[in-house]
C-alpha cells in the first residue's frame, strides 16, 4: 500500500460521513421515525478476497459510487496484518455484498491485501532494533518481541473533497516485558488518531494534531497522535453534520459514551475541538457527558433524511444481539436501546463489531443493512433489516 506518511491535513476534511444528503446543504432532521422491526433476513456470509480466512470490525464509508470499507486483525492463508481494507462498486446489498478487492485503493484487483495504515519509518525502526532476531530476551529488554499495530474503527467520507478519514487505535504489542501485552493478538494501547485517504491518487497518510502529537508509551515520537493511551479516544463512531464532525468514544454502558464535535474545515486543529458536557458543548474535555451506548469494537452513527434523524447501531460487549437507538441530534437525547435481531452465532463463541452501511439503504431507508463480525467462523455476516 502506497503511503503519503504523515502529514497535516489541508482545507476542508471532514463531511458527509453516511449521511443521506449533500454536507453543503443545511439538514434539519424532525423527529427521527420511532424504531420498530418489520423483519430480519440474514444473508450470509460476506464475500471477501481469496485469501483472506478472517477479520474484524469493518466500517464502511460511500464516496461517488464506491464504498470503502477498513478492518482490524486480518487472518489469511499466507499471513497475517493488522489492519486492510476494500472497496466496492456493489451497492445492491439484496443478494449480499462482494467485498474481493485486496485494498481501498480498487474495486477490482483481487491480489493479496496490503497493510492500509502502515508502520512509520520511526515504528519501523523500534521494531528492527527489539526484533527477536538481535538476540534479545525479555531479561534484557523490556521490549523484546514488540510490534505495533494499527486498528482502524470510525470511518467519515468527504465526497466534495473526494477523500474518507479513519479514526484508528495504535496499539503495542507481542513484548515479553511489561510495557506491551505478553501475547502477540492482544496489545497495549499506546493512543488515537485519524488517517486520510486521498482517493484520487490512492495514496494515504496519517493526520498530524495542531498539537504535534505525543511521545507514546514506548519512548517513540509520534506526530500524528490526537491523544495518548489514557485520553478518550474519539475514534469509536463519528458522523458529520451541517458542517460538524461529530466523534464519539469511551464510555460504557452506564455511562454511555462521550462526544467530541470538530469543524470539518479545521479538523486537526485540536484547540477547535469542543465536548458535549451534557447541555452544550465547551472546550474542557474532562467535563464531557455520555451519550450513544457504546459497542463493542464501536457504532455505527448515522443520519438518514428519509427516516428523519440520526440513529445508533451497535452490538454490547458480551451480548451477539444488535440493538439501535435514534435521535434528533448527535448529542441526543438518545432514545433507550431498540433491539433489532440476534444474530448467528458459530461454536457457542459471542459476536461484535456490529455495524449498519446507510450507503446500501433502500424502501426510503426502512430497509438497512449490517454487518457484524461471527467470531466462531471468522466471517463478516450481512443482516437485511427492515423497520416498519
Amino acid at each position: 500500500m502506497r503511503t503519503l506518511g504523515s502529514r497535516v491535513l489541508l482545507g476542508s476534511v471532514v463531511a458527509a460521513s453516511l449521511v443521506h444528503a449533500s454536507p453543503s446543504n443545511r439538514l434539519t432532521p424532525r423527529a427521527p421515525r420511532a424504531i420498530s422491526v418489520a423483519s430480519v433476513t440474514e444473508l450470509g456470509a460476506i464475500s471477501q478476497n481469496s485469501v483472506v480466512k478472517a477479520r474484524d470490525n469493518g466500517q464502511s464509508a460511500l464516496v461517488n459510487g464506491v464504498s470503502y470499507w477498513f478492518f482490524d486483525d486480518t487472518s489469511m492463508t499466507n499471513g497475517f496484518l493488522d489492519n486492510t481494507a476494500a472497496a466496492t462498486s456493489d451497492l445492491d446489498a439484496s443478494d449480499n455484498i462482494v467485498l474481493t478487492s485486496a485494498d481501498w485503493t480498487s474495486t477490482s484487483h483481487t491480489g493479496t491485501p496490503g497493510q492500509t495504515i502502515p508502520p512509520t519509518q520511526a515504528e519501523t525502526d523500534f521494531q528492527n532494533a527489539h526484533a527477536t532476531s538481535t538476540g534479545c530476551t525479555g531479561s534484557s529488554d523490556p521490549y523484546c518481541g514488540a510490534t505495533y499495530a494499527i486498528w482502524p474503527g470510525a470511518v467519515l467520507a468527504d465526497p466534495d473533497n473526494n477523500r474518507v478519514l479513519v479514526g484508528y487505535q495504535k496499539l503495542c504489542r507481542g513484548s515479553q516485558g511489561s510495557s506491551c501485552a505478553s501475547t502477540s493478538l492482544s496489545g497495549e494501547v499506546l493512543g488515537w488518531g485519524w488517517y486520510e485517504t486521498v482517493l484520487s491518487l490512492g495514496l494515504g497518510a496519517r493526520l498530524e494534531p495542531s498539537t504535534g502529537g505525543l511521545t507514546d508509551l514506548t519512548g517513540v515520537k509520534d506526530p500524528a497522535l490526537f491523544g495518548g493511551a489514557d485520553s478518550i479516544q474519539f475514534a469509536n463512531g463519528a458522523v458529520s453534520y451541517n458542517d460538524y464532525a461529530y466523534m464519539y468514544g469511551g464510555g460504557n454502558v452506564l455511562t454511555g459514551a462521550y462526544l467530541a464535535r470538530a469543524p470539518m474545515s479545521d479538523f486537526t486543529n485540536l484547540a477547535a475541538w469542543t465536548y458535549w458536557d451534557g447541555s452544550s458543548y465547551q472546550s474542557d474535555v474532562s467535563k464531557v457527558a455520555g451519550t450513544i451506548t457504546p459497542g463493542a469494537a464501536g457504532n455505527t452513527v448515522f443520519y438518514s433524511a428519509a427516516l428523519g434523524g440520526f440513529y445508533n447501531v451497535f452490538m454490547p460487549f458480551g451480548s451477539s444481539t444488535a440493538y439501535m437507538q435514534s435521535a434528533s441530534a448527535p448529542e441526543g437525547p438518545w432514545s433507550s436501546d431498540v433491539e433489532i435481531f440476534t444474530s448467528v452465532e458459530s461454536n457457542g463463541e459471542t459476536n461484535y463489531a456490529c455495524f449498519a452501511h446507510p450507503e446500501y439503504a433502500s424502501s426510503d431507508g426502512k430497509t438497512q443493512y449490517i454487518s457484524y463480525y461471527q467470531t466462531g467462523s471468522g466471517a463478516q455476516r450481512l443482516v437485511k433489516l427492515v423497520l416498519n
